[in-house]
């Protein structure tokens, strides 16, 4: 969990009647669900957990004392044109529907394995969404960078298995979770204010319940009264951007958490208006490749334990559109990425279309060096 900052020289400046935007660092900004069902089937417990690309926005209030209100909302990756979840089976499961309250896009996930002893679920389509009916709010002291108590976030897992879930068993409960924990914001490497949030809740499942088969159509019987344990961490750092630097690269034959092998080449400056912006992806499972054409958002910030020089940046989160060449067919794509070389903390994302043509990222093995 984030931890009280004691020394003031951690603090940030809490700016007041202000909307800030943070960049979700994505190594350690995910959701996920442990499941306990009483299910043979399954052979016992299993956990899922998806890494998050996009933004929150925290509207700071004015100040009260030695504290200041704070609304949180988490948004899909910059310069992310669309709307991913357009057509949503959400979209008509939630309260309020009926007056076409449309779902704001959120941070976009990762497919990923869900493992079971005996079974094992793939799990894509995957987004987190802001409950649009009741906002994330709370009070920061402003001695400690800690929020007063406790951060409640609303929000709900967009996937395939939670689709699944909603056919084969109608009396699943169609509101959103109540993922609730600490949060605190301190000053990260450079003067940037990095943000933590650490929230979790614990779901009855009834006996009796259906639960998705992993071929998603047929269900298996809860046999007895069980638990769901979703999970939400949030990181993300919000700075000012420097005006010339460049971050580049080229790696090759990287293996994605899904199996999937992929190299990529980039060269991403500051100033785009100025200098070429480079980007190549190329998918070796798929026999896809990805070409950047056109730069249309970015963002360099620095890992919680970067020791980087002022100036220089580990992580580069940027998007653009470009051509996806498949099968001797083109077509023009968006492409979302975020890559940090952090010493500790390396990691890829890479998304063209949202996720829906591919998806990619090295997802952390260690889960508590995936922790806000």
């Amino acid at each position: 969990a984030p931890e009280t900052l004691e020394d003031e020289e951690l603090l940030p400046d809490f700016p007041e009647n202000t909307l800030q935007e943070y960049t979700l660092y994505t190594h350690n900004t995910s959701f996920g669900d442990l499941f306990t069902l009483d299910l043979p089937e399954l052979g016992g417990t299993g956990k899922g957990r998806s890494h998050l690309v996009g933004r929150i926005v925290v509207q700071f209030g004015q100040r009260c004392g030695n504290s200041v209100p704070i609304a949180v909302t988490t948004l899909n990756p910059g310069g992310f044109l669309g709307n991913a979840l357009k057509d949503n089976p959400l979209s008509e499961q939630l309260p309020g529907s009926e007056a076409n309250m449309p779902l704001l896009p959120g941070p976009h996930g990762h497919n990923e394995f869900l493992r079971f002893p005996q079974q094992t679920y793939f799990l894509n389509n995957v987004f987190s969404i802001d409950d649009p009916f009741d906002l994330s709010v709370g009070m920061v002291d402003l001695k400690t960078g800690k929020v007063i108590n406790e951060i409640l976030q609303r929000g709900l897992i967009s996937q395939n298995l939670f689709f699944a879930l909603i056919r084969v068993e109608p009396r699943t409960p169609k509101s959103s979770f109540y993922f609730r924990g600490p949060a605190c914001f301190e000053k990260g490497p450079q003067g940037q204010t990095v943000f933590r949030f650490d929230g979790e809740v614990r779901v009855v499942y009834p006996g009796g319940f259906y639960f998705p088969a992993p071929n998603m159509g047929s269900g298996f019987k809860v046999l007895s009264d069980s638990r769901l344990d979703p999970f939400m961490w949030l990181q993300a750092t919000h700075g000012e951007s420097p005006d010339d630097f460049v971050k580049k690269g080229e790696v090759q034959e990287v293996l994605a958490s899904t199996g999937e092998s992929f190299s990529y080449r980039y060269e991403i400056p500051a100033d785009s208006e100025n200098n070429e912006s480079i980007f190549e992806y190329t998918n070796h499972s798929q026999d896809g490749c990805f070409k950047l054409k056109t730069l249309t958002w970015v963002d360099f910030s620095n890992s919680r334990e970067s020791k980087l020089k002022d100036g220089n940046y580990d992580t580069v989160s940027f998007a653009g559109y470009g051509t996806w060449e498949k099968a001797g067919e083109e077509s023009v794509q968006m492409v979302s990425a975020q890559i940090s070389t952090a010493r500790k903390t390396p990691y890829v994302s890479i998304q063209i279309n949202g996720g829906f043509v591919s998806n990619v990222n090295t997802k952390p093995t260690d889960e508590e060096k995936a922790r806000p």
